[in-house]
């Protein structure tokens, strides 16, 4: 009895030491730096990118700033992240952790309305506490805090918002503009945009818009 007892313990301990080195070898999911993630939801083609990778850390950042400034009246400011928020009229239901994101399309002389990606883990309840539904102009149409007609669409990083309604009918992810965007920048300075708080960039057919709009 002893002997099938020692033996059923060395197949145990053999198929434990199996499991184990397999589950080192197996290949191991690194996440992407927040940056990484965020400009993946940028198509290909953008003229003008504005990126905030964490929002949770811009807030953390802006605190500490104001800490520093050893100011008492910045202590009843609140929360830094709160207050962009209730100026940008979007207060319900963002994601504090994810990223917000911003693009223009190319334009061909004439200004293109911006496509921005909200962070929410509820999708409709982000909906429904910042906007207006507005069935007339479609299912996906909604009337901002801003008083214009917004176009919605529930995507993987958040919602997506522009007041054209096609770039929200057609939008695809998927593309090569992050992964050529940070490829093309030198390893020092990929490394510092990497931990940036906001990223912002223009293409030069976007600063000639600029220019011309004087």
């Amino acid at each position: 009895m002893n002997r099938i007892h020692s033996k059923r313990v060395v197949r145990c301990v053999r198929a434990a030491v199996a499991f184990a080195v397999a589950a080192c070898l197996a290949p191991i999911a690194i996440a992407k730096p927040p940056l990484e993630r965020a400009l993946a939801s940028v198509p290909d083609g953008a003229a003008g990118v504005v990126v905030v990778p964490s929002l949770k850390r811009l807030n953390d950042d802006l605190v500490q700033c104001l800490e520093r400034m050893d100011r008492p009246g910045t202590a009843v400011i609140g929360r830094p992240i709160d207050q962009i928020k209730a100026r940008l009229g979007i207060a319900v239901a963002v994601a504090d952790r994810g990223s917000l994101v911003a693009w223009w399309p190319p334009s061909a002389g004439a200004t293109r309305p911006v496509r921005l990606i909200v962070p929410t883990d509820d999708p409709a309840a982000f909906l429904a506490g910042n906007f207006e539904p507005r069935p007339n102009e479609g299912d996906d149409a909604h009337v901002g805090p801003d008083g214009r007609v917004w176009f919605a669409r529930s995507i993987e990083a958040g919602v997506l918002l522009s007041t054209e309604a096609e770039a929200v009918r057609t939008y695809a992810a998927g593309g090569e503009f992050g992964a050529s965007f940070l490829a093309a920048l030198p390893e020092r300075w990929r490394t510092r945009l990497l931990d940036a708080d906001v990223v912002v960039w223009g293409g030069s057919r976007a600063i000639s818009d600029l220019a011309r709009q004087g």
